[in-house]
């Protein structure tokens, strides 16, 4: 099927690749339309063009009226009250009920707070809702279609008189009249005060438009109250402060009521759905029709002369497709020949699916503006009625892409379809014809010339047919680049390593069949080669770019040669949370948390060794990764024997080195050849042996040192309501190699970002999104093979807080570091006459900062299991659950007095010790020394060193560290500020 298309409204930027066929005039067209069939009589059809909006992506279905493929009107409940589901869920239902559905919209407007529709529904011919003014779609039981305005009035009259209602089955109001029943809802669900007549049906199945139903007045109900609804039952209703006419009729008389219609054929409807008016007469009357004058998704239904019916979608607010204002949605059905049309619910409610030829369900085609199917009231569906007979009817094609480079080539199939799109034999040999001859076919492949525009491709197979519409570009709009089937942004080799490159490409969006040899690769640099196929090969370590390109347009990305990817490693055991060792004899293994005893993260393994001991790991292949390596320390001192298998099942063994002592110490082993899987360790010696981080790789990491975090743009100030982005680049083994993405974590005032890091190109970026007026930190932390740790931390100041968290803190130096971490929920203050103090120059307490790093450690602070000091009674309350918290972790404890002095104030080596311990193992400790080395407690001075290494505490101007001074609330704002 053809549609008309455009030439009034250009498209910018297609006119040299698109040719416009001949016919009409569409707001949307321009562009490219193909069509296939979907049903019998039944057409989809699939538009992209550009108007003066933007890109517009639209999907239509016409059929006509047959009894092969029947419409049905279906809504999402029984009742309409807090029903709603989505287009998928709904065809779902149907098919579930033996519906063979083939394509479906939704339909009408409703209230998303309750799923009322706003206009008619008929279901069966039985009208189930319907106000006075609103337009509808009705279908008759031979699929014919009526639009128009279905109900004129709504009377009910009796022997006290006539009244008129403003709607039936809708949430009462105060603007008429309104009928409910059982379809409405089991319950009135009034809150407003009104009067209520409960009428009964004569017959509850005969109240049809145009036809008198009979009803008698059963009871009476006033009051704001709800109350049910019986099955039979009609309620009579309007507010109180309503003033419309109200005959309060007597208990006993016997009303009619009758939904009067001034158009012919809405008496023989079997469903109908409401919808605003959009097209009348072929002349535009778009009507009190939702955000009219904005381009957004928009759906509609209307009939062509010859009573075809059409079903329109077209996407919106998005860059993929802009969408309709509602005039343009009346020019644009009227460009598609109807005579008559409304507008159905549009924006995110706007959903098409429709049912593939050849398969057993339909599945959505449109692409909700909402991001994903939204659940609305009601719906349109086509019904397949034909049944199966295997008989050849038509052929349907099937391409890869649809867009095709000129001189490129695009594979497709055909396959033989019956008249109910069932899969069926080919009568025969198929034969191909390609419309103007701008084209050729062989091997299912359609091979393009050098003309552009669109294409159509003919098959016959028997006396069935097919007909295939490809467009054929001459330009790209856009490319990616991936290497074994992925997606890439950046290359990273060694010299002399190649990597295979394939180029995607796109017009406008649609992916498009290219060939190798019609696009130009290039490399930018003196890093490497390319070849016409795309294979990179980098001959000197640099940087530059590799460009693949077609006509003017281009797609480069960065080249780093000299870093390649880490190489191959599997971690056996990290013990952070389990650990997998098992051993057959009597060793104790005990996964240990004492930070004493932990190499790297938070956990180790703590093995009790009497001579000897032999440990089963799990089966690890070590024929790509032959290197074992852990860290270990000793009571005394051990030696350690990797085990392996043979391909033959034989034992052999390999000795680590060096040997096991009391200093956490880097071990490795390189398996025997011929070794096929590491299966064991044996540890020689006496005493406790630590083991911790057990991995295989290709060669031992590098233990010494730790990664480098080297920002590469780091903003220090913004402007309120601005979003900038901190980006870092973070190697290891002395920036020969990116680390791991799974060992890159960064922080946005204390909360875990999604940024990810990019092994390829050994980087990562860290967006803020939208910065409130203050203080912001990033804080990136990333550990190498070996489990060595570093962070870098990035302070961020926007605009000018002029209100702040504590009354007490606008001069403060450290004013921003208290309103960030009070955001944080980590300072708290003290409340005097209803206002907040922080006291920022007071010293800090030992008991306050026991509360501040259980909070910033999100630990457990309900029990006080471990409050064993000799002054617990100087505890006060509001701190108990904390410091049990801290002495539980081994974060804290007391003084050889056993007292814990929670009311002293807190030394920087205290807390430097408290928040080292809080750290993770790995962190390199700093070697620098302070002009006061000497009075740094021994307790304290490699948690001093670690802590000042990393930046949380630094020295002062005259190169003291200050280790037993006092601290304030201000100075240790400033170091939460970067846990």
């Amino acid at each position: 099927m053809k549609h008309p298309l455009v030439t009034r409204l250009i498209s910018v930027g297609l006119s040299a690749v698109l040719l416009v066929s001949a016919a009409g005039a569409s707001l949307i067209d321009g562009g490219f339309t193909y069509s296939y069939r979907i049903g019998s009589g039944t057409t989809y059809s699939n538009t992209y063009a550009i108007n003066s909006a933007g890109t517009q992506r639209a999907n239509a279905i016409e059929y006509t009226p047959s009894s092969a493929v029947t419409p049905m009107g279906v809504r999402s409940g029984t009742q309409f009250y807090g029903n709603k589901i989505t287009l998928s869920q709904m065809i779902s239902r149907l098919e579930g009920q033996g519906y063979d559905v083939i394509g479906g919209v939704n339909a009408d407007f409703f209230s998303t707070e309750n799923g009322i529709p706003t206009g008619l529904v008929v279901d069966n011919g039985r009208i189930i809702a319907c106000n006075t003014w609103q337009n509808a779609v009705g279908f008759r039981a031979d699929g014919s279609a009526v639009i128009g305005t279905p109900v004129s009035s709504i009377t009910v009259s009796g022997a006290s008189g006539n009244v008129g209602v403003y709607g039936y089955n809708k949430t009462r109001t105060l603007v008429g009249l309104y009928l409910l029943d059982s379809y409405y809802y089991s319950q009135t669900r009034f809150s407003t005060p009104g009067q209520s007549i409960i009428l009964e049906y004569e017959n509850k199945n005969d109240l049809r438009i145009g036809h008198p139903a009979k009803f008698k007045v059963v009871g009476k109900v006033s009051g704001s109250e709800s109350f049910a609804i019986g099955e039979n039952q009609m309620i009579l209703t309007k507010r109180d402060d309503c003033k419309s006419a109200w005959i309060d009729y007597p208990i006993g008389e016997e009303l009619t009521i009758t939904f009067n219609t001034m158009m012919k054929g809405w008496d023989e409807v079997k469903y109908a759905v409401g919808g605003k008016a959009l097209v009348t007469n072929g002349q535009s009357t778009p009507t009190s029709i939702d955000r009219a004058s904005a381009n957004c998704a928009r759906t509609a239904v209307g009939t062509k002369a010859d009573g075809t019916v059409a079903i329109f979608e077209v996407d919106g607010e998005s860059s993929y497709s802009r969408g309709l204002t509602a005039n343009a949605l009346a020019e644009e059905m009227i460009a598609r020949g109807c005579t008559t049309a409304v507008c159905l619910d549009g924006g995110g409610s706007s959903m098409m699916s429709i049912q593939q030829p050849g398969e057993t369900t339909s599945k959505l085609i449109s692409k909700p503006s909402d991001g994903s199917e939204r659940k609305v009231s009601n719906f349109i569906v086509l019904v397949n009625n034909k049944k199966s007979d295997g008989v050849a009817t038509y052929l349907y094609m099937q391409p890869v892409t649809r867009y095709v480079l000129a001189g490129a080539s695009t594979t497709f199939s055909t396959t033989a379809m019956d008249d109910a799109s069932v899969k069926t034999s080919l009568p025969g040999e198929v034969t191909y014809t390609v419309a103007g001859g701008v084209g050729s076919v062989s091997d299912n492949q359609f091979h393009a010339g050098s003309s552009t525009g669109p294409v159509s491709v003919y098959a016959q197979s028997g006396s069935a047919t097919g007909e295939m519409q490809l467009m054929v570009v001459g330009a790209i709009t856009s490319a990616t680049i991936s290497s074994s089937g992925k997606e890439i942004s950046s290359v990273s080799v060694k010299a002399d390593e190649s990597i295979d490159l394939d180029a995607t490409v796109f017009y406008n969006g649609f992916t498009t069949a290219s060939r190798d040899d019609l696009l130009t690769w290039t490399v930018k640099g003196d890093i490497g080669t390319v070849d016409k196929n795309g294979v990179f090969t980098g001959t000197k370590k640099g940087s530059g770019s590799i460009v693949v390109s077609y006509g003017s347009y281009s797609k480069s990305i960065p080249v780093t040669v000299g870093m390649g990817a880490p190489q191959d490693l599997t971690t056996i055991a990290d013990f952070e949370s389990s650990q997998p060792l098992t051993t057959s004899d009597s060793t104790a293994l005990t996964l240990t948390k004492d930070a004493d005893q932990v190499a790297r993260g938070y956990g180790a393994l703590a093995v009790s060794v009497n001579g000897s001991a032999e440990l089963n790991v799990p089966q690890t292949t070590v024929t790509k990764t032959p290197t074992v390596s852990l860290w270990a320390k000793a009571d005394g001192s051990a030696t350690l024997t990797g085990i392996f298998t043979t391909a033959d099942g034989e034992t052999v063994e390999a000795a680590f080195g060096p040997t096991a002592s009391a200093n956490w110490q880097f071990l490795s082993c390189k398996a025997p050849d011929g070794a096929q899987a590491l299966t064991g360790l044996r540890i020689t010696g006496n005493g406790s042996v630590y083991l911790d981080h057990i991995q295989v790789s290709e060669t031992a990491p590098l233990s010494t040192g730790a990664p480098a975090i080297s920002f590469t743009s780091a903003p220090t100030t913004a402007s309120v309501g601005s979003s900038v982005t901190v980006t870092a680049k973070i190697t290891q083994e002395n920036g020969a190699y990116p680390v791991r993405s799974k060992n890159v974590k960064a922080y946005l005032n204390g909360s875990l970002s999604s940024a990810k890091y990019d092994e390829a190109s050994a980087s990562i970026s860290v967006p803020t999104g939208s910065l409130g007026a203050g203080l912001h930190t990033v804080v990136i932390e990333a550990a190498d093979d070996a489990g060595n740790l570093c962070r870098q931390a990035v302070t961020i100041t926007v605009g000018k807080v002029t209100d702040h968290a504590f009354v007490d803190i606008g001069t403060s130096w450290a004013a921003g570091y208290i309103d960030r971490l009070a955001a944080r929920g980590i300072m708290q203050g003290s409340t005097v006459d209803g206002k907040k103090y922080y006291y920022p120059n007071s010293n800090l307490k030992r008991s306050e900062f026991a509360a501040m790093i259980t909070r910033t450690l999100n630990l457990d602070t309900s029990s006080e299991e471990g409050l064993n000091f000799v002054d617990n009674d100087d505890i006060p309350s509001w701190a108990r659950g904390p410091i049990a918290a801290c002495v539980r972790a081994g974060l804290m404890e007391g003084s050889s007095t056993g007292r814990f002095n929670p009311n002293s104030n807190i030394t920087r080596a205290e807390v430097m010790t408290v928040i080292s311990r809080s750290l993770p193992r790995g962190y390199v400790p700093s070697s620098k020394t302070y002009t006061d080395q000497a009075e740094i407690p021994d307790w304290a001075l490699t948690h001093v060193q670690i802590v000042s290494a990393i930046g949380l505490v630094g020295g002062y101007k005259d190169g003291s560290i200050q280790p037993n001074a006092r601290i304030t609330r201000a100075e240790i704002a400033k170091i939460f500020c970067y846990l």
